[in-house]
């Protein structure tokens, strides 16, 4: 009896992620003072890098902490390879989950 049902219901989830992926994006819209303050926030940073952080540097430091929440590194799709998540403030202003990917912090840049 479960295989019916299953087929079922495997057919309805296809045809919601079909639905879902004919949709756009959603477009996101941020207060210019939040886009003015992130963008000083990278200018800061970029500064901070240009200069060397190293530890004797707080500036750089701060300027990285104020950028980056967390930092996931797990291993990657071949031997040898590691994926970097890195979930920043960016992604609290956009309402972004990051455990929203399996609980691997998939929804910041990976490098």
């Amino acid at each position: 009896m479960l295989g019916p049902r299953a087929t079922a219901l495997d057919g309805e989830r296809r045809e919601l992620e079909a639905a879902l992926a004919e949709q756009p994006a959603p477009v996101i819209a941020l207060h210019p003072r939040t886009l003015a303050r992130y963008e000083a926030q990278l200018l800061r940073l970029q500064a901070a890098l240009a200069k060397g952080l190293s530890a004797a540097d707080p500036e750089g430091m701060a300027a990285l902490r104020d950028l980056v929440q967390t930092v996931t590194v797990h291993p990657g799709a071949k031997p040898g390879l590691v994926v970097v998540d890195i979930s920043g403030r960016l992604n609290a202003l956009l309402g972004l989950d990051p455990f929203a990917h399996g609980g691997n912090g998939g929804s910041g840049g990976r490098i």
